[in-house]
C-alpha cells in the first residue's frame, strides 16, 4: 500500500480505479448484450367462480353506513359551528357586563360626590 498523502500516488491510485470501473462495466454490459432473458414464471392458475347476483341487503346497508356517516360528519360541523357562535356571544356579552360594571360604579361614585356636595354645602 502506498502513502495516499502523496499526490502522485493519489492520481496513480485514481487512474487505476477508473480503469478498473472501466472494465468492469464494459464486461457487464458484452453480458447484457448477449445473456437471453429467462421466461418469465406462469402465474398459478385459479379457478374462476360463478358470480352472484348483487345483493340488496348489502348494498342497502352500506349506503345507509355512508349516508349515517355523512349526516354525523355534517352534525358535528354545525355543533363546532353553533359552539363557536356561542363562545363569540359569551366573550361579547363578558366585555358587555364589564362596561356596564364599571358605568354603573361611575355613577355611585358620581352620586356620593354629589351627596357629599350636598352635605359639605348644607353644614357651610
Amino acid at each position: 500500500m502506498g502513502d495516499y498523502r502523496d499526490p502522485v500516488f493519489r492520481r496513480a491510485e485514481i487512474a487505476r480505479l477508473r480503469e478498473e470501473n472501466a472494465a468492469t462495466e464494459v464486461d457487464m454490459r458484452a453480458r447484457w448484450m448477449t445473456e437471453e432473458l429467462p421466461e418469465p414464471p406462469n402465474p398459478p392458475r385459479t379457478e374462476r367462480r360463478a358470480q352472484r347476483p348483487p345483493d340488496g341487503a348489502a348494498m342497502d346497508a352500506r349506503a345507509r353506513a355512508i349516508a349515517e356517516q355523512i349526516a354525523a360528519q355534517q352534525i358535528a360541523g354545525l355543533l363546532d359551528s353553533i359552539g363557536q357562535v356561542i363562545a363569540e356571544e359569551r366573550a361579547a356579552h363578558r366585555k358587555e357586563l364589564r362596561r356596564l360594571k364599571f358605568a354603573l360604579r361611575d355613577l355611585r361614585r358620581a352620586l356620593h360626590k354629589q351627596l357629599h356636595d350636598a352635605k359639605v354645602r348644607l353644614v357651610a
